[in-house]
């Protein structure tokens, strides 16, 4: 698999908030103004933080489709842990930023439990 080998471009703020739905049928991608180029399994850092709140299916659904619905290796699952690590401490900092700190503190801790404080790298939303 080339997870955490090839560069390629990202949005780097993909979730549902930033998908246009239009008569019940994706629409388009907005909020292209962190894109970048970087490894695929860091655009999927935010999963657990907004997607699995809104939908587990569709989460579930990202992951399989950025995989192609082949087996997920350990080594994808450590990386995406750790984005995901990374991201709890700036979505704290930029929660502060635009006042919404307790909301950021709650998807946090959501992170944080669903990966049980970080004792695993596969989260519970992806067990389900």
């Amino acid at each position: 698999m080339f997870f955490g080998k090839s560069m390629l471009f990202q949005h780097d703020d993909f979730h549902p908030a930033n998908l246009l739905i239009h008569n019940r049928r994706f629409s388009e991608i907005i909020d292209f103004q962190r894109m970048d180029w970087g490894g695929p399994t860091h655009d999927l850092q935010k999963l657990g933080s907004f997607s699995s709140r809104i939908s587990i299916p569709f989460t579930k659904g990202m992951v399989d489709g950025y995989h192609r619905n082949t087996k997920l290796y350990e080594s994808f699952w450590e990386l995406y842990t750790l984005y995901s690590a990374m991201h709890l401490v700036s979505a704290l900092v930029w929660g502060k930023k635009m006042g919404i700190f307790k909301r950021m503190r709650s998807y946090s801790m959501n992170v944080l439990e669903d990966h049980d404080f970080f004792t695993k790298t596969v989260p519970n939303w992806y067990e389900k």
